[in-house]
């Protein structure tokens, strides 16, 4: 009974580096390379070969009885011919240095299961998985009906024990099932790893052509608005008799439309790729009084006031007009959701190695339907805003490693949230 105990220890040792591989590697992998995946592969199959013929099962003299096809087999298909190559030799030089007559059998049948595996190589990633499947349990079976005819002939020849007759043939069918079994599970698992990474990059880049889909739409529908506008007036233009009043306010309205097509423009642009024309040390402060003293008539008009507390010292990694320009449109965003007036409270302060900056007020507030689509290019609870001024918000603190959390309710406020690696 220890020879079987000592196989299920062998299954233990092939099969735990396949879970290993799929949990720590393949599963955590968010861009993969073939040549790493082989290679990640080979080292598991190198490193279980060398544990399975460790702890062999010993029966007959000097041959050694494990699991070591699974590792070959699977280093060899999914490796590669590097991969393959380093396997093999590290199998024949630990086989050796093992020592024993089996080591000369070795030699001679092996090759009778590598050559066939190395010339697959090519083929086998086209294969289907059944068909891969069977491949390699066809190769294995190979390779273990010779090795269980030389067994048998060697104790037949040794100790004249009939191979139909022989006692240790109920080992060498539960070797044969048990090394065909784990070979089954490897090969379906790595399979199973490879079709969900395929259907991971499918549905990422399926999901980045939504996007983009969207966004065109979205900024196509915007642009038509201004442009229609602006083709109208240049139609009652074209006509006779137009009244010069009339004519310089055409005009002036066409300038107003396209000033805001180009706004469109700039802002996508900006979310596309924010141009930081310099990045150094801010002084938090200094931009929150700058931003405040520039917004603070447009407050004023709203009967408005802005409320700013701000720790000394507190300096973030940033391009200062990209960081103005965060905080402009947070502020105007917070003074137009309280068109009954109010306060807009803004803080800044540093914890722990991180810089905080919270920009909150009393106004209209939003639900938890519209908080999840923020951020999103077009998305505006405001009558006349586009959503592009929040979304380059968003952009240009990712872009310096930062984040934005807001919170809201319906009818009582909302607060930006602002979190900077800080200096």
């Amino acid at each position: 009974m220890s020879e079987f105990k000592d196989l299920l220890f062998n299954v233990l040792i092939v099969l735990l580096p396949i879970f290993l591989f799929q949990s720590l590697w393949a599963e955590k992998s968010t861009q993969w390379s073939r040549s790493r995946h082989r290679a990640v592969i080979s080292l598991f199959s190198i490193l279980s070969l060398l544990l399975v013929m460790t702890v062999p099962v010993r029966l007959v003299p000097g041959f050694l009885f494990d699991l070591r096809l699974v590792p070959m087999v699977i280093g060899i298909l999914y490796g590669g011919y590097r991969g393959g190559a380093v396997l093999v030799a590290a199998f024949f030089l630990y086989r050796f240095a093992i020592g024993g007559v089996g080591a000369l059998y070795m030699s001679l049948t092996f090759p009778l299961m590598f050559l066939p595996a190395f010339l697959l190589i090519p083929y086998f990633p086209r294969y289907a998985r059944r068909t891969k499947v069977l491949v390699a349990m066809g190769l294995a079976l190979l390779e273990l009906v010779i090795l269980v005819v030389v067994a048998l002939w060697q104790m037949h020849d040794q100790m004249q024990i009939p191979p139909l007759s022989n006692p240790l043939m109920p080992f060498f069918l539960c070797l044969t099932a048990i090394t065909l079994l784990c070979l089954f599970i490897a090969v379906y698992l790595l399979e199973s790893t490879r079709e969900k990474e395929v259907m991971r990059y499918q549905m990422h880049r399926n999901a980045k052509w939504q996007g983009i889909g969207e966004l065109t739409a979205s900024m196509a529908h915007e642009l038509r608005n201004p442009l229609t506008v602006v083709r109208g007036f240049l139609q009652l233009l074209q006509r006779d008799g137009v009244d010069p009043q009339k004519r310089e306010t055409f005009l002036k309205m066409g300038i107003e439309e396209l000033d805001r097509s180009e706004s469109i423009i700039r802002n996508y642009l900006s979310y596309a790729k924010p141009q930081f024309e310099r990045m150094e040390a801010v002084d938090v402060c200094e931009r929150i009084t700058h931003v405040t003293g520039i917004i603070s008539p447009f407050a004023t008009l709203r009967g408005v006031m802005i409320d700013t507390v701000c720790e000394h010292n507190l300096s973030t990694m940033a391009d200062p007009e990209q960081l103005s320009q965060v905080l402009m449109n947070l502020l105007k965003n917070g003074i137009e959701a309280m068109p009954d007036g109010g306060t807009v409270t803004v803080r800044a302060y540093k914890r722990s190695r991180q810089l905080i900056i919270e920009i909150a007020d009393c106004g209209v507030g939003m639900t938890p339907d519209e908080l999840t689509k923020l951020g999103n290019p077009f998305f505006t609870t405001k009558e006349s805003g586009t959503g592009l001024g929040l979304m380059v918000c968003y952009q240009i603190i990712h872009s310096i490693n930062g984040r934005i959390d807001v919170q809201s309710e319906k009818g009582k406020g909302t607060q930006f949230t602002l979190l900077l690696p800080a200096l």
